[in-house]
């Protein structure tokens, strides 16, 4: 059972939902969808220049940064502090540029997705990428526009006295305002938040709660009308676990917030209830949760999709009992007002599942404009989206076909392991896809990619660049190679 206080809290939440969402679909992250569209207007990504830099010409609608508390810097013409820009000995820097910083990222590494006014909001591992939904246009936000950080884990449309798009992160969460496009952090140093590093977001906007789910440190509540954190944890007995994965809201009968931590179920409320394998749950490596229209959660798992209401009876779909079911992990779940679930894996095969029939109705895999990877899943203002967190962005399909968004980003992999500079002025990169060669003085270059395909690299992943005196370059990864050039 709670403390007094813990209860008060929850209970408050409970009754408020119980009246403001007694008409509504049982819900969770993904917004109640209709059934699959039949047409909608064709969407494709418009080319655009890769890196996001700092100084550059702003993006269309881009936030200035206003946190709480300490105010994070906006990108300016000079750095702060300014640095004297100094000649390396090579010479293919000498021309130079202007001075200032620039930054470079990979946002086609999506890690979660959020829907507001007609734009795809993309967590990546570089950032977050804005895609408006209309004509595949895009706007990249980097730390040089205001995040608190670039490896973004979880993003969530949140009505807090305002309208928000809350990107949670390691470091805290950044709150962009989308009526003024100013960014506040907040963190666990000007916040009640428990902890910094955050893994999922979960935002009750007709009520003004958001859940917020950490890493090592379980369930934050924050109340926006009391201004009032809460948190919800393994020692006091609130969680099975204190490592969150994922939430779901349930508004039952009963409402309760369902919280996975990869190994093993919560069911909070005033008397939670913990689910894993050695209690019957057939697996409790849960990556997605949805709440389907028969009253359902619906869990994502390794071994499949489990459907269940919380009282212990469990059923497992997989491709032992359903034809053309998605091979992999289940990473994504969204459910359609007729009874239907989009479901994902993570190898990108997608199907609509019927639970009344135990069939897969439509199947799809490898089609053009379809990612090889994913790791989630949207409904988002009559289209399907999903992501993928191996580098090929997101993935849309309008009931007709599917449209990759894409980026071309010049940097390859927001994995990098070393830097180092050659004595002819050239900056070399080790990332875990390849070596990266840049020209400094060259902007408008294009870098080239070294790789197991075209180079005599040991592997693509690369730990360590060491340049020698004579002009050669000593490459470190699984073996040691040596470009003379």
């Amino acid at each position: 059972m709670f403390s007094t206080r813990k209860s008060v809290v929850l209970l408050a939440v409970i009754a408020l939902l119980l009246s403001a969402l007694a008409c509504s679909l049982p819900g969770g992250e993904e917004e109640p969808t209709e059934a699959p569209p039949t047409a909608v207007a064709d969407v494709a990504p418009t080319d655009e220049p890769a890196p996001t830099e700092a100084p550059t010409e702003e993006p269309t609608a881009e936030p200035t940064a206003v946190p709480t508390e300490e105010p994070a810097p906006e990108p300016t013409d000079e750095p702060t502090p300014e640095p004297e820009p100094t000649a390396a000995t090579g010479g293919a820097v000498s021309s130079g540029l202007e001075p200032g910083w620039r930054l470079y990222t990979n946002g086609n590494y999506v890690n979660d997705l959020a829907y507001a006014d007609g734009d795809l909001w993309a967590a990546t591992g570089g950032g977050v990428v804005v895609w408006d939904l209309a004509d595949g246009a895009y706007v990249k936000l980097t730390t040089a526009d205001g995040l608190i950080d670039n490896e973004t884990a979880t993003i969530e449309y949140c009505e807090m006295g305002g309208r928000f798009i809350a990107v949670g992160s390691s470091n805290g969460i950044a709150m962009l305002n989308l009526d003024t496009l100013d960014i506040d952090h907040w963190t666990d140093a000007n916040t009640g938040m428990e902890d910094n590093d955050v893994e999922d977001i979960l935002c009750l906007n007709d009520v003004g709660i958001m859940f917020v789910g950490y890493s090592f440190s379980g369930v934050d509540a924050y109340s926006f009308d009391e201004d009032e954190w809460v948190n919800f944890n393994r020692a006091d007995g609130d969680l099975e676990s204190d490592f969150v994965d994922e939430m779901l809201f349930v508004n039952g009968d009963s409402p309760t917030l369902w919280v996975s931590s990869g190994i093993g179920l919560t069911i909070l409320s005033d008397d939670p209830i913990f689910y894993d394998e050695d209690s019957g749950l057939p697996d409790d490596s849960i990556n997605a949760m949805a709440t389907g229209a028969d009253g359902f959660v619906y869990l994502g798992t390794f071994d499949g999709l489990i459907q269940g209401d919380g009282s212990g009876a469990w059923t497992l779909f997989n491709d032992d009992n359903v034809a053309e079911f998605p091979f992999g992990s289940i990473q994504g779940i969204v459910a359609n007002e007729d009874g239907t679930l989009w479901i994902g894996s993570t190898f990108g095969e997608v199907c609509l599942f019927d639970p009344t029939t135990s069939a897969c109705v439509e199947f799809y895999e490898r089609e053009p404009g379809m990612a090889d990877g994913l790791s989630t899943m949207i409904w988002a203002d009559g289209v399907l989206a999903y992501g993928d967190d191996f580098g090929e962005g997101v993935s849309v399909y309008n009931g007709d076909r599917w449209a990759s968004f894409y980026i071309d980003e010049q940097l390859g992999s927001n994995d990098v392991r070393d830097v180092a500079e050659d004595i002819d002025g050239f900056i070399w990169v080790a990332t875990d896809s390849g070596v990266y060669r840049i020209d400094p003085a060259d902007e408008s270059a294009e870098w080239v990619l070294f790789d197991t395909d075209n180079s005599g690299l040991p592997s693509r992943s690369i730990s360590t660049i060491f340049p020698d005196p004579n002009g050669g370059i000593w490459f470190g990864g699984f073996g040691i190679a040596y470009y003379d050039g």
